[in-house]
């Protein structure tokens, strides 16, 4: 008996439906199509926001956290963040996400322990550095960030702090930081380092 053969079977053309702009429009207005509504990107803090902060630095007050035993020390610069808070630089210090315990007492030589706002989770824990030289001189440092730390200094651009390297500030520098920034006051002049070996080799009298 012969058996009949079998025709191939032939599956029909798959054929992507196709989406009309007046099909969306018509599905949301039945409601079987929500509209999705995008909640726009926080706009950048720019250099231009933290020198307008400086002129609010009287109605905002003093920020951070200052060790007790260093509050007669004369302030060498004043950093005024993006947010018009300030602070009144007198030692070493540490700016993050969390940088610290403010009841821990740590390293002696830290000063100030400043912890920001990081709802754009941009910040390290801790992110920067910064300090006062015997001669008055500012200086900060990126401690190895992941965002990194910027300095624009008046007509001669923005440029990147290299990565653990101490980088000197000084006035009228800006200095931005993942999502945040601040500018540099000089509140007392650097002290020439010259005129300290001077009076130390000069003899008693």
């Amino acid at each position: 008996m012969a058996r009949s053969r079998r025709r191939p079977s032939t599956a029909p053309d798959a054929t992507m439906p196709t989406v009309s702009v007046a099909d969306v429009e018509a599905w949301r207005a039945s409601g079987a199509l929500a509209a999705v509504h995008r909640t726009p990107v926080p706009a950048p803090r720019t250099v231009d926001s933290v020198v307008a902060a400086a002129g609010r630095v009287g109605q905002d007050g003093q920020f951070g956290y200052y060790r007790p035993t260093d509050l007669p020390a004369r302030a060498v610069a004043r950093f005024t963040f993006e947010d018009g808070r300030f602070l009144d630089v007198i030692g070493d210090g540490l700016v993050g996400r969390d940088p610290g315990d403010p009841g821990d007492p740590g390293d002696p030589r830290i000063r100030h322990v400043i912890s920001l706002d990081d709802s754009r989770r941009e910040l390290s824990r801790v992110h920067l550095t910064f300090g006062v030289t015997p001669e008055r001189e500012l200086w900060i440092a990126d401690q190895h960030s992941t965002n990194g730390v910027q300095i624009t200094r008046r007509d001669r651009g923005t440029v990147p702090c290299a990565p653990g390297v101490r980088t000197t500030i000084d006035q009228g520098d800006i200095v931005t930081f993942a999502g945040h920034a601040m500018s540099v006051t000089r509140l007392l002049p650097i002290e020439p380092a010259i005129s300290r070996r001077t009076a130390a080799e000069s003899p008693a009298g």
